[in-house]
């Protein structure tokens, strides 16, 4: 928990640090535009190192799907799935 503290720079108070961690979320309806921005971000990333390579179709074509079934005991966990 100090090295976490440390690293987000709270020193060694790790009580703040865990709140800051706790209020440092995605706001409810925007998690699928946050993964978008992080599935572009990986992509542009393997590209630019060559460590991958993503051909364009499927840099172009990949699609994401949000499954809630509509279940009431699935409702609280969301799939996420990226395809190409």
């Amino acid at each position: 928990m100090l090295r976490a503290s440390r690293d987000l720079g709270y020193g060694d108070d790790w009580k703040k640090a865990l709140e800051h961690v706790k209020q440092d979320y995605v706001a409810p309806g925007q998690q699928p535009a946050f993964i978008l921005g992080l599935v572009e971000e990986a992509i542009d990333f393997v590209g630019s190192h060559n460590l991958v390579t993503v051909p364009p179709l499927a840099a172009q074509t990949w699609r994401m799907e949000i499954d809630d079934a509509g279940a009431p005991a699935r409702q609280s966990i969301l799939h996420t799935a990226a395809r190409y």
